[in-house]
């Protein structure tokens, strides 16, 4: 059978069922020893079929891709055109060729895709990323790019990674902001947003701790007052009764050292958790002659009773011999101290030291008869003077006759100044030119200082009288002080007591006494027991 152009040989096309093309004509297909079914040569089971022969498999039957004569192309030059030998029987198969392999299309250049000419660009890029906070965009064919995607808004609803919000940079999270994160029963924890996470933060504040009142700590609900039916007291006035609340268990400390306390009825000061006397270490005898030391004031821890002696009372200290009043010992407090048994000198105190200066003029006793006064020494009378009186009355002044041309002439020289003398009844002190001054003229009794009473000069003798220090505890307001210290001086405190501010839980204010200085407490152990308008408290 001859067929028409445009078929090959070897190919069954156009021919009978069991006829193969050979140089344009249709002829049997060689199959000795087999039988055609179908148009072709089926062998016995244990040969095979090679070059129209039917034979046993020992002789080495070729390659059937080699021999059948057909071809496997399938016109798409973006595939690959392969026979393969299937248990001696030819197949073929056309797998794609790599992507951008070059092939053309309409006769312009293009590359392979999949096996397929002409994919061209974008047509392997995929722009969704698969995620619910962006928005994908497209792939943009010149530059073979996906173009126009963004970040949803944060807050839009998303669900990927276990997340519920976006937060505007393209991920699904839990959060953005604390009000997204949903809170639980406990009031002693808050839900926030920590890092686009919930979570739950401890707070702090009151809460229901079994019907009663608590506090939150730790994220739970604690009692607030564990120590409420705690009674901690070892009656002792120098420890802290303290109760723990952790433990509810009672300590007791000592109190700062200071601290004011009861010593026997009497007020104390804590030293190492024990109460003693505020006089335990004053000593009030300072020592001075002409000083009262007074005692210890148990209530205050201060001298009382200080004051000086009387004026003229005896003493023995700095070369003296009686007190001049204001707490010297000193030679003399009057003339009467300084007799040295001269009718011919005048007896001067003056500051406390005795003089003797010579009076001249006086009269004295010469014995046998009166003489006068010389240069300290009794001489015989002129006899011009024997039968003159001389004497103008006044004790400042020396009664002195003298033989001036045979007549006894009288003159009144003035005594030394702090010559006895009387004034107005009282006793007195000649200043020297002729005049008598009273003993407390210039005798000033104000010292000028808030914590001291002045007394008055008494006239007898010129000293101030009734000059005493104020009790201690007495108020004042010099040299920055508050109280004063029952030595004449004003000071911050005198004892701890003046420090108190009465709050327990600021510490015990102390008195420090180098400086007489008020001293800030040390804040008191927590849980310790103070008092509260209404009730107690720690």
């Amino acid at each position: 059978m001859t067929l028409a152009g445009g078929c090959s040989d070897g190919t069954s096309a156009g021919c009978p069922s069991g006829q193969i093309l050979e140089d344009a004509l249709c002829v049997s297909i060689p199959c000795e020893g087999g039988v055609l079914v179908n148009g072709e040569c089926t062998c016995p089971a244990d040969e095979l079929y090679q070059d129209g022969v039917c034979g046993a498999p020992d002789r080495g039957a070729p390659d059937p891709c080699a021999s059948i004569g057909r071809e496997c192309d399938d016109g798409n030059e973006c595939t690959e055109d392969v026979c393969k030998n299937v248990e001696g029987t030819a197949t073929c198969g056309n797998p794609a060729k790599p992507n951008g392999t070059d092939c053309e299309v309409d006769g312009a250049a293009d590359s392979c895709i999949a096996g397929v000419c002409g994919g061209g660009p974008c047509a392997d890029i995929g722009c969704d990323d698969g995620k619910d906070c962006t928005l994908d965009g497209t792939c943009n064919p010149d530059s073979d790019r996906c173009e126009g995607g963004t970040n949803v808004e944060p807050d839009s609803e998303c669900d990927d990674d276990g997340g519920s919000v976006c937060d505007g940079e393209g991920s699904c999270v839990e959060c953005n902001r604390s009000a997204q994160c949903p809170n639980d029963a406990n009031v002693c924890t808050t839900a926030i947003c920590d890092t686009n996470s919930c979570t739950d933060e401890n707070v702090g504040g009151t809460c229901d701790y079994m019907g009663g009142p608590g506090e939150c700590a730790g994220g739970m609900c604690v009692d607030a007052e564990p120590c409420a039916d705690v009674i901690c007291e070892d009656g002792n006035d120098c420890t802290d009764n303290s109760c723990n609340p952790d433990t509810t268990q009672c300590s007791y400390p000592n109190a700062a050292n200071g601290t004011t306390c009861s010593a026997n009825g009497d007020p104390g000061e804590c030293a190492s958790g024990v109460c003693e006397s505020l006089c335990k270490d004053v000593v009030c005898d300072d020592g001075i002659d002409c000083t009262t030391d007074g005692s210890c004031n148990l209530a205050t821890g201060n001298c009382d009773g200080r004051g000086n002696e009387p004026i003229n009372e005896s003493c023995d200290q700095d070369g003296g011999s009686v007190c001049d009043g204001q707490g010297s010992c000193v030679a003399c407090t009057n003339g009467g101290h300084c007799e040295d048994g001269n009718e011919c000198t005048n007896d001067v105190c003056t500051d406390g030291g005795c003089a003797n200066p010579t009076s001249d003029g006086g009269s004295c006793d010469l014995m046998p008869g009166e003489g006068i006064c010389m240069g300290g020494t009794c001489e015989a009378l002129p006899p011009a003077c024997q039968s003159v009186t001389c004497d103008d009355s006044n004790d400042c002044t020396q009664n002195v006759c003298a033989d001036v041309g045979g007549t006894g002439t009288c003159s009144y020289p003035s005594e030394p100044d702090g010559t006895q003398c009387d004034a107005a009844g009282n006793p007195g002190r000649c200043d020297g030119a002729g005049s008598c001054d009273p003993l407390c003229k210039e005798v000033d009794c104000n010292d000028n200082k808030q914590c001291t009473d002045d007394g008055t000069c008494n006239p007898e003798n010129g000293v101030c009288e009734g000059q005493r220090d104020s009790p201690a505890g007495t108020s004042c307001t010099e040299n920055g002080g508050q109280v004063c210290d029952g030595t004449g001086e004003c000071v911050g405190c005198n004892s701890n007591a003046d420090c108190s501010d009465g709050l327990v839980c600021n510490g015990a204010e102390t008195c420090d006494p180098v400086g007489a200085t008020c001293q800030a407490g040390a804040p008191a152990a927590s849980g310790t027991t103070c008092e509260l308008a209404g009730g107690g408290a720690t």
